[in-house]
């Protein structure tokens, strides 16, 4: 019984740990599926983090040309989302709602490097 337990256990924390450490892409984002102002926080913060991670990829300074073409087209999304994020956030939130998610400061301070 004690065995099973411990199966059942370590198979639960296994789970809890893949799952929470895939990182969700501005692909995955559903703007329909954001219900809280954090959650449209979080969508921003995700949109971010590909842009910094093209930017670890290819330099600061890239001119658009240079991307893969499958880097061009997640750039197109990723403004794609962050447009539609813009002109919905505040049709449904008020920005001091906004301002009270917890990631809100780290975003804005990564926001300025991009806009």
């Amino acid at each position: 019984m004690r065995t099973i337990v411990r199966i059942l256990i370590t198979s639960l924390i296994a789970t809890f740990l893949s799952v929470g450490c895939t990182q969700q892409q501005p692909e995955d984002i559903k703007l329909s599926e954001l219900e809280t102002a954090c959650e449209y926080v979080d969508a921003v913060e995700i949109c971010l983090n590909s842009l910094e991670e093209m930017e670890a990829k290819y330099g600061k300074d890239v001119d658009e040309s240079q991307l893969s073409s499958e880097d061009r087209a997640r750039v197109v999304v990723i403004q794609e989302v962050m447009a539609e994020i813009i002109q919905e956030l505040p049709k449904k939130f008020d920005m001091a709602d906004v301002m009270k998610c917890p990631n809100f400061e780290k975003v804005e301070e990564a926001s300025k490097k991009y806009f």
